[in-house]
């Protein structure tokens, strides 16, 4: 079952982490409990079988042998937030994978014993094997881009622009041949239209041609002397000597069946044809329905429908047997492959038990001769919900693939033991934990079902739980609800639910609600509706949030779109509204008032504009002792992240303006806001740029000390990394940060991605919680006590040698990076992250320079890794060619890079670890008023 490790590490001059957990699970390969089925499988002709598949955590490739045992895992990180779209299963045990994410595709390479060999970032959506090459095809907007990358090495052989005003690219498909021939098909344009090239070994066009296509999805597969495009009901086979149009018929589905070189599809609902690859005349048809074909093995075809298949002969199509099926097949949650000669297995799903097997069948009369429970292996686990009190870290993670799922315990941050564990089978998603005085509060929702559990905080011991039960029946809640721990025990709990859209004009019911639990043993002390009204928004309802005021509650319901529900004042012993006070705009945040009998809010329209407003009311009569208004520029919205009072009346607003929609622009704004509300004390803002699009202020804090501390993440989506930040609240600026995590990273780079909350604990201690990215093992969760004690003091700043303003296609051009360091000590582990433009293009790397040792280059990722040591005075200088290809064209292509240093470095100036070439000057500007 579980295994936990637990790392307690001596403090040292290079050492941060004061103690680590990493946890281990194991589990089945697939189980729907907690998360349902999500990838595909490729079958090789030896019998084995690969599994892809993404989950909350990582992407994973297991490779299976015929018997069903693993004969290998391997896992890659969520590179950029990426999910496995293709895979390529070789006979002798290798593999490569394909994720897709926003900005470009990254293909990974296994070798036989599932190690990770290579990755690289290519514009890619699909790929298949062409030859000893990988031919791959993607879209970056408005072009569309074939590669061919080596399959040994990772290298870029080239790359073609196939179109450069594709204004819109729907769908991609690729087909290789063993010749190095590769052949693709994209739908791009408004009004869209399908388009059908093939490419020679070198990368010269040998033809294209308009396919005259507009189904949803296309699917290619190269037979013999034909090309098939299978796109929406149509099946069009093109001679791939001149890519003529040989014929075309009705066919459905989105796989490429054959006999031979004959193709088979469903013509219409009831019939299914083997077609002439030579003139598309039917050879045979057979009628059927309710179904899909499951494939062609050993030359038959197999049809499946419902609890039963059957096989047809592929010469000519007669019935040769029906057979009822162990699990009924559903096209989705079933594949099949031929493991062994006579025998094929269905992995498929018992829906009714969440039971994933491998079940194997003759093919001779269809009968199942056995069952393979999938194996047992190493699984992570990812954290699914976080409680801090300052002194105890409450964690409940989610073991993947394993039962019990639920993991759940208490770790005091002066010791990093365990205090407790407790494992159950809880589902519940997105859930929301608080600690009391004597209890651990969770909240959750799983299937419509929204509930709220107390566990003893000393022992872990359940105590109670209680379902929700909404006035408005079984409508739906999209987040889990607020808690608000009372000083007494009891839990304050806060839901909204919102009605399914309702007649021509969507209309919906909204309910946000509030209870109170005795927090001995969950008594309902009282409910009390907080909203109830229609509207046709298709927003998401937020829950309310809530702040404890001497015995009482206030509550303030969030809306984002239409008039803001009214702040109120509940009463603490029996819910009843003791003051309402309207509001301009809802809520984002609310906070009570240091020593004093007020509270503040920070609201302000978060999707159309609008003035940020921050409010001071009294907490006796709601009234409002005094509001300031703050302009933002036309397109700008503030999303708050932080509302901070300090002792003495100011009080603190930490947030981002963003800018655009499908494309969005972030920059921090930290503001100070004068005890009596005149005007701001001062306001540190940092300007939008593309050149660094993601410049976010995630988190800021304010320690038992009084000092100030900003979590920035600042990455331009290629590269980048998090700072933690001290911040001078007196005078309004950065003094310097620390390292604190990488951003943009590639998958084999192993890493931990702390989560966007920053937990203070004694002196310059830091309580985290995050993922570690560890390929080939898969990602877990890791909790640590991070010491951002200062230990040398300087200045790592990067600089990229420009590229010339015009080159061509295939130019070899000079890659020239400089590091320097100032500082008052020697760094060890210092690491330098390049993204060059075009991945799998360089040459002759070198390191050179003075005061710098140990220089190591990895350039495994696609991204080039170089890591040293540095004395004082350090100067690093990498060199080494790349060779340009099409994309991105010489007006677009920019080397990207960040350094950073272990975390003990304290860097007066985070801002020059970043370079984007002909924009640093212009990427960070301190400023002291909003713009």
């Amino acid at each position: 079952m579980a295994a936990l490790a637990v790392v307690v590490l001596a403090p040292s001059a290079f050492a941060a982490t004061l103690w680590q957990h990493d946890w281990e699970t194991t589990g089945s390969l697939l189980e729907r409990h907690p998360y349902p089925y999500a990838g595909f499988v490729r079958a090789t002709t030896t019998g084995e079988a690969l599994v892809f598949q993404f989950r909350e955590s990582d992407n994973a490739a297991r490779r299976l042998r015929s018997d069903g045992s693993l004969r290998w895992q391997s896992a890659t990180g969520h590179v950029g937030g990426g999910e496995v779209v293709d895979g390529i299963a070789f006979d002798d045990g290798s593999a490569a994978q394909l994720q897709r994410t926003a900005r470009r595709g990254y293909v990974t390479r296994f070798g036989s014993n599932g190690q990770p060999l290579w990755g690289r970032g290519i514009h890619a959506g699909r790929f298949a094997v062409a030859g000893t090459a990988f031919a791959a095809i993607g879209c970056q907007t408005p072009a569309v881009i074939a590669t061919s990358v080596d399959q040994t090495t990772g290298a870029t052989r080239w790359q073609r622009v196939l179109r450069t005003d594709a204004s819109a690219c729907a769908a991609v498909a690729v087909a290789g041949s063993t010749g190095g021939d590769s052949y693709y098909a994209y739908r791009s344009g408004t009004p869209s239209s399908t388009t059908l090239a093939r490419l020679n070994s070198n990368g010269n066009v040998v033809w294209s041609v308009n396919a005259d296509s507009t189904g949803s999805s296309l699917a290619l597969a190269a037979n013999g002397a034909h090309l098939f495009l299978l796109s929406g009901p149509t099946l069009r086979a093109f001679r791939t000597g001149d890519g003529g149009l040989a014929w075309q018929s009705p066919c459905s589905g989105t796989r490429l069946h054959f006999v031979d070189a004959d193709p088979v599809c469903a013509v219409s609902a009831t019939e299914i044809k083997r077609l002439s690859a030579a003139s598309g005349a039917a050879v045979w048809t057979k009628t059927a329905s309710g179904g899909e074909l499951l494939g062609v093995f050993e030359g038959n075809v197999y049809y499946a429908a419902s609890s039963q298949w059957m096989r047809w002969r592929g010469v000519d199509g007669v019935q040769q047997w029906q057979a009822p099926l162990a699990v009924p097949f559903v096209s989705t949650l079933t594949e099949a492959w031929r493991s062994a000669s006579g025998v094929v297995t269905l992995w498929a799903t018992n829906d009714a038990v969440g039971d994933y097997a491998l079940r194997q069948y003759r093919l001779s009369d269809g009968a199942q001769i056995g069952t393979t429970s999938l194996p047992a292996m190493a699984s992570g686990v990812s954290a699914n919900g976080v409680a801090w009190d300052g002194t105890n870290l409450f964690v409940r993670g989610l073991a993947t693939g394993s039962t019990p799922s639920e993991r759940l315990r208490r770790i005091p941050a002066g010791t990093g033991q365990i205090a407790w564990e407790r494992s159950s089978d809880s589902d519940g998603s997105f859930p929301t934990l608080a600690a009391g005085p004597s209890a651990l509060f969770i909240a959750d929702r799983w299937d419509g079902l929204t509930t709220v559990r107390a566990l003893d905080r000393n022992t872990g011991a359940d105590l109670w739980h209680q379902d929700l039960a909404f006035s408005g029946g079984d409508w739906f809640a999209h987040d889990s609800p607020n808690l608000l721990p009372l000083t007494d025990g009891d839990v304050v709990a806060l839901n909204g639910t919102m009605s399914p859209g309702q007649g021509p004009f969507n209309v919906r019911h909204e309910y946000q609600q509030a209870w109170r639990f005795a927090g001995s043993d969950g008594a309902e002390r009282w409910a009390r509706m907080l909203v109830d009204r229609e509207h046709n928004a298709g927003d998401l309802i937020a829950p309310a949030q809530a702040i404890s005021v001497e015995d009482d509650i206030v509550v303030a319901p969030y809306e984002r779109y239409f008039p803001a529900p009214n702040l109120q004042r509940l009463d603490g012993a029996g819910g009843d509204t003791i003051w309402q006070s309207p509001v301009p705009a809802s809520a984002a945040l609310i906070a009570a008032a240091v020593g004093e009998n007020a509270f503040f809010t920070v609201s302000g329209a978060q999707v159309n504009g609008g003035p940020l407003v921050v409010t001071k009311r009294t907490a006796g009569a709601g009234q409002v002792v005094w509001e300031l208004s703050l302009p933002l520029a036309e397109g700008e919205r503030f999303r708050a992240i932080r509302l901070v009072p300090l002792a003495g009346g100011d009080v603190m607003v930490a947030g981002n303006v963003e800018t655009g929609i499908a494309n969005i622009l972030s920059a921090p704004r930290l503001l100070r806001v004068l005890a009596d509300g005149s005007a701001l004390r001062y306001a540190w803002a940092h300007g939008n740029d593309p050149a660094m699009p993601n410049d976010i202020l995630a988190d800021f804090v304010v320690d038992a000390s009084g000092r100030g501390w900003l979590y920035r993440n600042q990455t331009d989506r290629f590269v980048g990394a998090a700072f933690l930040v001290r911040f001078d609240l007196d005078n309004g600026f950065p003094i310097g940060g620390q390292f604190y995590r990488p951003s943009s990273v590639t998958p084999l780079t192993p890493h931990t991605i702390w989560d966007f909350v920053l937990r203070p604990y004694q002196d310059d201690t830091m309580v985290q919680v995050g993922t570690v990215d560890r390929a080939p093992l898969p990602s877990t969760l890791r909790v640590a006590l991070q010491d951002y004690a200062v230990m040398q003091r300087g200045d790592l700043s990067v600089q990229i040698d420009e590229l010339p303003e015009s080159f061509a296609s295939g130019a070899h051009l000079p890659l020239g990076v400089s590091v320097r360091y100032d500082g008052d000590a020697a760094v060890q582990g210092v690491t330098l992250v390049i993204d060059p433009p075009w991945h799998g293009t360089h040459s002759g790397l070198v390191c050179s320079g003075s005061g710098q040792t140990q220089c190591t280059i990895d350039v495994r990722d696609g991204q080039i890794t170089v890591r040293f040591n540095a004395l004082p005075g350090a100067r690093l200088r990498l060199t080494g060619v790349m060779r340009a290809l099409e994309w991105p064209t010489a007006a677009a292509a920019t080397p990207r890079a960040v350094v950073f240093a272990p975390e003990s470095l304290f860097e007066s100036d985070t801002r020059n670890n970043f370079h984007a070439a002909g924009a640093i000057d212009r990427i960070f500007r301190d400023g002291f008023s909003l713009p």
